[in-house]
């Protein structure tokens, strides 16, 4: 049977991870083990308390991520960003960092979106320019056969007098 339960050794992992929470020595000495137990259980919990609790480097967020966490972190009373950013593994600056670069890449977005619709209205007035040609060789080339069947039937038409 296990000296520790699995519900405590995670809660002492998380303890330990929290950015700005207490050193590795302090929570050991809290939770009454060495501190190579606790670096025992970090090694073998870490990966797993860290996606649960969503604190990988904020710099490798998606942007969808960092996306949602702006959203969230704007409903949050200012008392308490705090603790929801610790909680999260961020800190303050990393928000408005992530405010300009989502707005910078709206920006890029947008003005690729601009480029791209007057490159396609070019493409559209060419196109536009190319079938008038055609349907304007085209009705010459009608008004040719036509002009070509009314040749051939008078020249051709039968003499009733022979």
């Amino acid at each position: 049977m296990a000296r520790y339960s699995e519900e405590f050794k995670s809660t002492t992992v998380r303890k330990a991870l929290l950015p700005d929470g207490p050193g590795a020595a302090a929570v050991a000495e809290e939770a009454g083990i060495s501190l190579q137990t606790l670096y025992n259980w970090l090694r073998k919990m870490r990966g797993e308390v860290e996606m649960r609790m969503g604190s990988s480097d904020p710099k490798n967020r998606s942007m969808l991520e960092k996306q949602e966490l702006l959203l969230e972190s704007a409903s949050i009373p200012t008392e308490q960003l705090g603790e929801w950013l610790r909680k999260r593994g961020i800190h303050e600056e990393h928000l408005k960092l992530w405010r300009s670069e989502i707005r910078e890449t709206l920006k890029l977005r947008q003005s690729e979106a601009r480029k791209e619709l007057s490159e396609e209205r070019k493409k559209v007035k060419q196109l536009e320019k190319e079938l008038r040609k055609k349907d304007k060789a085209l009705a010459e080339v009608t008004a040719i056969m036509v002009l070509k069947k009314k040749l051939e039937g008078i020249i051709f038409e039968p003499d009733g007098d022979r």
